[in-house]
């Protein structure tokens, strides 16, 4: 006989385990006061929520980045049987933009023009800081004269030699066409450069003769000894010749005849070599044309020969014209939609537009192009 405690009926263990499963079971849904929550409360599903959300997101970017179509809206009044693709545009000189910038990172020391003046081949646009180049080009000149001291002063040179007689009148032109630039851009009004365009033409004219002599008298001579002071001379001559070449690097000139369309730089200001942001933008004189970049979709509906209807940002025919070039490649877009920065990732087909005389157009202006077949739009051109 065991003493002691009574051991428990097996069906009281048995209804008491069952019992403590269940509140254990009941906690862990409800969540433990002392060591926090093990279910998913509201502020996990709201986190959940929000992932899923980014995810869906970012699975819809790249929808989102392609670029739109840039395509001009339909002119008033015309149907889509009057044209055969439409495009934006850029107003431009017939030859394109010229931008002008320098060679050599420097300051500018004076600029001559404004915009919309119009200047002629070699007149001076703006000057840099020459202080440093002058200082080199007095150097040059005072050892040029040094070596040419000592060579007529020398006993072996060869008295009526044809060729170096030939060099002399070669140094003599490049210092008259020289001078006469630097006279040239000292003058100021289209009055006032006639004469002196006049005598640098001579000056140059002369300057071209005086090397095809040189070169004959070369080829007539043949193999000359070695005569170092005659050498001594000619290094001379280069060092200066390079002198002038530093010096004319600081005054940036008119590539053509044209019109100044823009000016960026101001005196004081620190100029450097750079197409992005050019000093002088300035166009050559003669017709107006237009940049055209048809979307890739399109490409094949175009030709040259083609008719053109340009219109304005109010949708009025500013002028017309024919399509002069078609590029045969696609490239990136560069005219922006409207401020819409994505659309210059688009796929365009570059198009030449030769614009008609009395069109209302100005360089750098944006018009709608709409392409047409040849004749399409004679009624509107004999308006």
């Amino acid at each position: 006989m065991i003493r002691g405690r009574n051991p428990m009926p097996i069906e009281w263990c048995g209804s008491k385990m069952a019992r403590l499963r269940r509140t254990r079971g009941e906690k862990s849904r409800r969540g433990s006061p002392r060591h926090g929550t093990t279910g998913m409360n509201d502020h996990t599903r709201r986190n959940i929520a929000f992932g899923l959300v980014g995810l869906a997101c970012l699975a819809g970017l790249p929808m989102l980045m392609r670029p739109p179509a840039v395509q001009a809206a339909p002119p008033p009044g015309a149907g889509r049987d009057h044209w055969t693709a439409a495009a934006p545009g850029i107003v431009e000189p017939g030859t394109g933009f010229i931008r002008i910038s320098v060679a050599e990172p420097g300051r500018i020391a004076s600029v001559n023009v404004q915009a919309g003046a119009t200047v002629q081949a070699e007149d001076v646009l703006f000057r840099m800081a020459d202080a440093e180049p002058r200082a080199h080009v007095r150097a040059a000149e005072a050892e040029l004269a040094l070596r040419l001291a000592e060579r007529d002063g020398a006993i072996d040179r060869l008295a009526g030699d044809p060729v170096m007689a030939a060099k002399d009148a070669l140094a003599a032109a490049d210092r008259a066409v020289f001078s006469l630039r630097e006279e040239l851009d000292a003058v100021s009004g289209a009055a006032g450069r006639a004469g002196p365009r006049a005598d640098l033409a001579a000056a140059s004219a002369a300057r071209h003769r005086a090397a095809e002599a040189l070169g004959v008298a070369e080829a007539a001579a043949g193999p000359r000894p070695f005569n170092r002071k005659e050498a001594a001379v000619d290094v001379a001559r280069a060092e200066l010749a390079r002198a002038w070449a530093a010096l004319e690097l600081t005054r940036i000139r008119a590539p053509v005849d044209g019109t100044v369309l823009a000016v960026s730089g101001q005196p004081g200001e620190l100029a450097l070599p750079s197409l992005e942001q050019p000093v002088v933008i300035m166009g050559a004189h003669g017709s107006m044309a237009v940049h055209a970049e048809l979307d890739g979709r399109d490409a094949g509906k175009v030709h040259p020969g083609d008719d053109v209807s340009l219109h304005d940002e109010t949708g009025a025919v500013a002028g017309h014209g024919t399509v002069s070039a078609v590029s045969p490649m696609i490239g990136r877009r560069t005219i922006g939609n409207g401020g819409n920065t994505r659309s210059v990732l688009a796929d365009v087909q570059v198009v030449k537009i030769l614009v008609d005389d009395g069109a209302q157009v100005l360089p750098g202006g944006r018009v709608d192009v709409y392409f047409m077949p040849p004749g399409a739009d004679g009624p509107e051109r004999s308006r």
